[in-house]
């Protein structure tokens, strides 16, 4: 297991840190890919890479409630009493698999020979108030990084969410 941390938050890292005792994951922290669509770079906090597998995940570490709909520009997310408006971090990972799978291209790769997976990451304490398909607790997300990878182990499962 390889793990590549170039940048970002302690929640990223710790994020990271549990993704790497699944055997034979690729896991990369602060990947920066330019973009297009926006003219500049963009950076992808979590990646994880297996065999056809692919996960872009967008880490958000409010603690207290994420709120926020598919088509909402602007999110709020809560920690403790301070509350902060984001970009829609939906929009924002979508860009990023755009951005990934335009490299794949790039180096002769076939996007469709892969199974993309992205979503939202806040904290398991997190209350998640918007659309559940794409916003995931940091324990739903090991889990389900897990199972794609035909991995059936309970006791080490539970031990990637500590």
């Amino acid at each position: 297991m390889d793990v590549f941390v170039r940048a970002g938050t302690q929640f990223e890292f710790s994020f990271a840190q549990r993704l790497e005792k699944i055997p034979d994951l690729l896991v990369v922290t602060g990947f920066d890919l330019y973009s297009f669509k926006l003219k500049k770079t963009t950076q992808i906090d979590v990646l994880c890479w297996k065999g056809t597998n692919i996960f872009c995940f967008e880490l958000k570490r409010f603690h207290t409630r994420i709120v926020g709909g598919f088509s909402d520009r602007i999110w709020r997310g809560t920690s403790g009493r301070r509350t902060y408006n984001i970009y829609n971090p939906v929009y924002q990972n979508t860009e990023h698999v755009r951005c990934l799978q335009r490299l794949f291209v790039t180096k002769d790769l076939k996007v469709n020979d892969f199974v993309w997976t992205h979503a939202v990451v806040v904290p398991s304490s997190c209350v998640i108030d918007c659309d559940i398909k794409y916003v995931w607790s940091d324990e739903k997300a090991i889990t389900k990084v897990f199972e794609s990878n035909g991995f059936r182990n309970e006791a080490l499962l539970s031990q990637l969410w500590t």
